[in-house]
């Protein structure tokens, strides 16, 4: 008689994020930045985590997010997005002669 052998594979492969190169983005307020994507062998739903998270407060100038993708067997992978955020100016009015 055969005997039958039931193999749980355990996952202990990290899933893999990746994060936008960078972000330019306007004002200095609430910034909703491009968010990263994560994929893995396992599971097809990834936790990702972003600090500081969307629609945080940047100050004009590059700030850096850390970003953070966990599997559902606590594996976990990092990256880091830059973001930009460029001052807007108020549109000047110009005399043009004709």
């Amino acid at each position: 008689m055969a005997k039958i052998f039931y193999i749980s594979p355990t996952d202990q492969t990290s899933p893999i994020i990746t994060c936008p190169a960078y972000d330019f983005l306007s004002g200095n307020s609430s910034v909703n930045y491009t968010y990263p994507t994560a994929t893995d062998l396992f599971d097809t739903a990834i936790d990702i985590t972003c600090d500081p998270p969307k629609r945080s407060y940047f100050a004009v100038g590059f700030s850096n997010v850390t970003c953070e993708a966990t599997d559902d067997a606590g594996n976990t992978d990092m990256c880091v997005l830059t973001v930009f955020v460029g001052k807007l100016e108020p549109y000047a009015r110009v005399s043009i002669p004709l």
